[in-house]
């Protein structure tokens, strides 16, 4: 008889029998990890629970397994509840159950070994997808973590999100898992249907109930591969673990991307796409003077529809009420330019600042003129420095034209600012043409006028000179760098309005003409010469062409026409195809040895630069030609040793571009300091003292400046066949290859 048996009480033998009648006599009724298994009529069955996984928070710590018993000690040992509630009750996993309940059974019981055998299959079969799913989410929180690094640029660790989620853990097959910590807080792949299942109530487990209500082979049915519709459909993973929604993260801003579809090749590279910029809003708003309540400016902000701002606060005073400190520069003697005045402005802003000044100067981004002092708030914070400002006389005389070019910037709007004269009704670009030059091909053409033009062509020649006279004198004219000068005491500007503008083109074009007709000029001393540089028009991409670059690369160019790599000499009045962009008149005067040259247009600082003054230097070759040529028939004229130029006008900003230009970057020198080294000179300059194209109908007054002369020596070994020499050596000109017979 066993001893234990031996040892025990009746009473304690009554329960032990009522308790069970499978347990081994050795075995006690209670154990520490295993719950109260109940027999009919006998008492309240206790039921153990599956336990879920929980959310672990910051204040909440994780489920933790519950010691093994000491195998010195009972192992089912456990006090009994004196609670009703079955709440209460310890909860423990099936795994440690079944391991503590194949312990206690005895070996000669098949029944009950098989019935406990195809739990631990089914759950095996269950920690088997528990692991397959938690490697999935592993991996999705994986590839989820590097889009997310590669959005923020982070590259330097883990972020202190991701140092306060736990690591996932993956369990071991066949021992039951515990989750202690949160899923990856990342878990866009999941399907839809997973994460709006309703969470499944716990499920029951009751032993003796199933031996004794139902047959072995009905509760093998619940295993798998039963052919039991029902009992199929449920997913064994929603049994232990129904899916939990991760905590939202509320302090990321950045938006996360869907991860990528099965299969893709390259699941680790997040997808790169176009970034889009931010579509701009421009808000617009007038002020007028806190005192006298004059219209003073018209304040522009440039920012993205997002930002759009909380109202703008002015409070400002015009000039008249509140008298500005330092308004323009101290050089009262001089030409004061938009350039100069602008300099001048970014030094007293920068005062302004070093002072912390609250009454701040405020400036014209037209004219550069400091308008009114003040502030312009928003919240408390300065937008001086976010603000484009017109003043309004400006804005009443200007408009900017978004297709002319020029500005641009975060404050600053794109394009050139002219007068409102110069638009259409209705329009934001000017009538003036767009067409960029660019690289595209040109062709320089020096003819001696007028015996070098047929009667249409010479009438072809003017109507498109006239044209372009018109268009860039309008073009340099009705600008506010030419109106909104500052002069000198005593001088006044010429150019006030638009009708100034259109008076100088209606009033100086006639001595434009008459010198490309030579009219007044005396054949046996002087000869007029016309530089007309052409542009070739783009063609559409549509239209294939001939590029003109290889075709003049691939022929023999005897006369080495080639100027430079994009420009060529040509002989042909007007070339087909081509666009008028520049003209240079010129007189030879062959009894002095002298060139005087015009732009023919209103000088401006483009006119130095090599592509406009390579038309000088063929004029020069021509002149230098034509001399050679007179000299083989007989004649013996001088060398031509003198290049000169006379800006007779009264508009003062032209003078001044004309003696930085040519002066700086040309070796021109003044015409007093070029007489004491050749004071032979003089003779050219009486025979022209106002230019090429003096205006001829307005009237000498005694207030008009006198014309501004600079000049230039050429010397006097000028050699035509050097100059073809260098052009041959510089552009290599290849001979013409010999047909086969």
């Amino acid at each position: 008889m066993n001893p234990t048996l031996a040892s025990m009480s009746a009473e304690e033998l009554r329960r032990h029998q009522q308790s069970s009648t499978w347990f081994a006599p050795d075995t006690e009724f209670h154990g520490p990890n295993v719950g109260v298994y109940s027999m009919p009529n006998s008492r309240q069955t206790h039921r153990a629970r599956i336990i879920e996984p929980q959310v672990v928070n910051g204040n909440q710590p994780g489920l933790t397994i519950p010691p093994t018993a000491d195998p010195g000690v009972a192992p089912n040992v456990i006090e009994p509840s004196h609670s009703t509630d079955k709440s209460t009750f310890s909860e423990v996993s099936l795994g440690a159950r079944i391991r503590q309940m194949l312990q206690t059974l005895p070996h000669n019981d098949p029944g009950q070994v098989t019935v406990f055998t195809e739990l631990v299959k089914l759950r095996t079969k269950e920690l088997e997808l528990e692991i397959a799913n938690a490697r999935r989410k592993e991996k999705e929180a994986e590839l989820e973590l590097a889009r997310f690094r590669s959005v923020t640029g982070s590259t330097a660790g883990p972020t202190p999100l991701e140092a306060r989620l736990p690591a996932p853990t993956v369990a071991e097959p066949g021992h039951p898992t515990f989750v202690s910590g949160s899923y990856p807080f990342v878990n866009h792949a999941r399907p839809l249907e997973e994460d709006t299942v309703a969470p499944i109530p716990d499920v029951q487990f009751d032993v003796d109930s199933l031996l004794q209500e139902f047959h072995l082979d009905n509760f093998l049915a619940m295993l798998p591969g039963s052919q039991e519709p029902s009992l199929q459909t449920m997913d064994p993973t929603q049994m232990v673990f129904p899916a939990v929604q991760p905590p939202p993260v509320q302090s990321s801003p950045i938006k996360r991307r869907f991860s990528s579809p099965a299969g893709s090749d390259n699941q680790d590279e997040p997808s790169k796409r176009p970034k889009k910029s931010a579509r701009k809003a421009i808000i617009e708003d007038s002020t007028t003077c806190s005192v006298c309540f004059k219209p003073i400016l018209r304040a522009i902000l440039r920012t993205s529809v997002s930002d759009v701002p909380n109202p703008i606060t002015f409070l400002l005073k015009c000039a008249t009420c509140q008298p500005i400190a330092s308004a323009d520069s101290t050089d009262k003697t001089g030409l004061v330019t938009l350039d100069i005045r602008k300099r001048f402005r970014v030094s007293l802003e920068v005062d302004d600042e070093e002072h912390k000044a609250i009454d701040r100067r405020v400036f014209c981004d037209v004219c550069q003129r400091s308008i009114a002092t003040g502030q312009m708030t928003r919240d408390g914070e300065s937008m001086l420095g976010m603000l484009e400002i017109v003043c309004a006389s400006c804005d009443a005389k200007y408009q900017r034209c978004t297709d002319c070019g020029g500005g641009g910037g975060s404050r600053i709007g794109i394009g050139k600012w002219r007068m409102k004269q110069v638009f259409q009704p209705g329009r934001k670009t000017c009538s003036l043409s767009h067409n960029r030059v660019g690289d595209r091909h040109r062709e320089i053409g020096v003819h001696v006028t007028p015996t070098d033009f047929t009667p249409e062509l010479l009438k072809e020649v003017l109507n498109r000179c006239q044209s372009m006279w018109n268009e860039k004198t309008l073009a340099r004219l009705a600008v506010p760098e030419m109106l909104e000068i500052d002069l000198p005491p005593g001088v006044v500007n010429p150019l006030q309005s638009y009708s100034d503008v259109e008076a100088v083109i209606a009033r100086n074009w006639p001595s434009r003409e008459a010198m490309i007709r030579a009219q007044g000029a005396d054949e046996k001393r002087f000869k007029r010469v016309l530089s007309l540089i052409w542009a070739h028009a783009k063609p559409r991409r549509s239209v294939k062409t001939v590029d003109l670059e290889e075709e003049y690369a691939k022929e023999d160019r005897s006369d080495h026409s080639t100027v430079l790599a994009n420009v060529t000499h040509t002989d042909v009045v007007i070339p087909p195809g081509s666009d008028l962009i520049g003209m240079w008149g010129g007189e030879w005067d062959m009894e002095q040895g002298s060139l005087l040259i015009s732009t023919l247009v209103p000088f401006e600082g483009a006119d130095g630069e090599d592509s406009t003054a390579l038309s000088v230097g063929e004029m020069i070759t021509k002149v230098q030609y034509l001399r050679n040529k007179m000299n083989d028939e007989g004649q013996k004229l001088p060398q031509c040793e003198h290049l000169w130029v006379v800006s007779g006008g009264t508009m003062p900003l032209v003078r001044e571009r004309v003696a930085d230009v040519l002066i700086k970057k040309r070796s021109f020198v003044p015409i007093e300091e070029y007489l004491t080294r050749h004071p032979e000179f003089i003779h050219a300059v009486n025979a022209r003292p106002r230019g090429l194209h003096p205006d001829l109908n307005r009237p000498d007054r005694g207030d008009d400046p006198k014309p501004l002369i600079v000049a230039r020596w050429l010397g006097r070994d000028f050699d035509a066949e050097r100059v073809l020499k260098i052009k041959q050596q510089e552009f290599g000109a290849k001979k013409a290859k010999k047909k086969k017979a």
